[in-house]
């Protein structure tokens, strides 16, 4: 699903019928890490096994990688859903990796990397943060989204609270505090 970077990758609708049907499981969860039709597809449970967990368990970094690459395709809907979904997968629990068919965390428990991409997540694909010293602030969330962060602190220093209501900023207040 990488491919989706290239130019005009999904003009035949190929690549998203691919992703959107049942094999990768986006019809209840993030996608899982392999197809379920890929003979080495497998759910597995408890600590982590090497190749065994890559094939089928649903991941954070694969799906934060799907997510960015539908956005530089051009494909704003399906990684705003993918947003939601990964979000909304791993609140909470920030494993590392989930069973495709429970949603059950599974490997380390409260592992970083997962924790860092959901907030990545989060904070840039579904609130629609940025942050620079030559543009400040810019918020330009998600569709539909609606969310509120209070006290999240800037690289200056100050902190920022963010109101977001069916996909538009509609209040945002930076304190020196």
């Amino acid at each position: 699903f990488l491919a989706f970077r290239l130019p005009a990758a999904n003009r035949d609708g190929r690549l998203m019928t691919a992703l959107k049907g049942g094999d990768f499981g986006w019809d209840r969860l993030p996608l899982c890490s392999a197809s379920r039709k890929d003979p080495r597809f497998n759910v597995h449970d408890g600590d982590y096994r090497g190749n065994l967990s890559w094939l089928g368990g649903v991941w954070t970094l694969h799906n934060d990688a799907v997510i960015r690459a539908l956005r530089a395709g051009g494909e704003n809907a399906a990684a705003d859903e993918l947003a939601r979904k990964t979000v909304a997968a791993f609140r909470g629990n920030y494993a590392e990796f989930l069973n495709p068919d429970s949603g059950r965390g599974n490997g380390m428990l409260r592992y970083a990397w997962t924790a860092s991409q959901f907030i990545r997540i989060l904070f840039e694909e579904l609130f629609g943060l940025s942050y620079s010293p030559e543009t400040g602030l810019v918020c330009k969330p998600a569709a539909g989204f609606t969310g509120t962060l209070r006290g999240l602190r800037l690289p200056d220093g100050r902190t920022v609270d963010v109101v977001v209501s069916n996909g538009s900023a509609s209040g945002i207040r930076v304190s020196d505090e």
